[in-house]
């Protein structure tokens, strides 16, 4: 019945899958959607994780020292839609937009659960933080066991012929549009819960 805990719950579900999905299918999008080879891909993608590296402990220091988690929850929700907007609708073949994009993707990854996590503690009795920290953990993993199979639909259905440009084009950007509406749900449950958060 805890609201905040609900509304916590489904930003990491919503938020989480829309990048964490997202890298297990990036070379499959990045590669038809910038024309790169499978090297430059790979580059792209693990470019996320070194983000994550750089500006985690950074935005984690911030959050400490200016308080407004949801405000933050907000921001980063807001940068991982536009870097799925960027890789969706990008001109075609120019992959100065992919790496701007996936830049974008690693700074909001590491916003958005610096201001997450600790919000849990204040949100939920200390008694019970194992159990809440555990089933946000399972409705997390529960999204992430779904959105694979969606994505991974479109691209067994789209893709007759492998090295079909046009399919691999085509199934790209529709699996994009998952991504993209998982991350406006991001943003409208950060906005419910930034509201509430407030009031309270």
């Amino acid at each position: 019945g805890n609201r905040y805990f609900i509304l916590s719950a489904l930003l990491c579900v919503f938020f989480y899958c829309s990048i964490i999905s997202f890298k297990k299918f990036a070379t499959s999008i990045l590669i038809p959607r910038f024309g790169i080879p499978v090297e430059s891909a790979s580059l792209m993608v693990s470019m996320i994780p070194f983000f994550t590296v750089v500006f985690a402990p950074l935005f984690g220091f911030l959050v400490d020292k200016s308080g407004k988690e949801t405000r933050w929850m907000v921001s980063g929700s807001i940068l991982v839609l536009l870097a799925h907007l960027l890789i969706a609708f990008a001109p075609q073949g120019h992959p100065a937009y992919g790496y701007v994009a996936i830049a974008m993707l690693g700074i909001g990854y590491s916003l958005v659960p610096a201001a997450l996590w600790p919000t849990v503690s204040k949100i939920v009795p200390e008694k019970n933080l194992g159990t809440a920290y555990s089933l946000i953990y399972w409705i997390q993993n529960m999204g992430m066991l779904l959105v694979p199979v969606a994505v991974g639909f479109i691209f067994r259905n789209e893709v007759s012929l492998p090295g079909n440009v046009m399919q691999e084009q085509s199934a790209a950007f529709h699996a994009e549009l998952i991504f993209i509406t998982l991350s406006l749900l991001a943003i409208f449950v950060s906005v419910i819960f930034a509201r509430l958060y407030r009031r309270r």
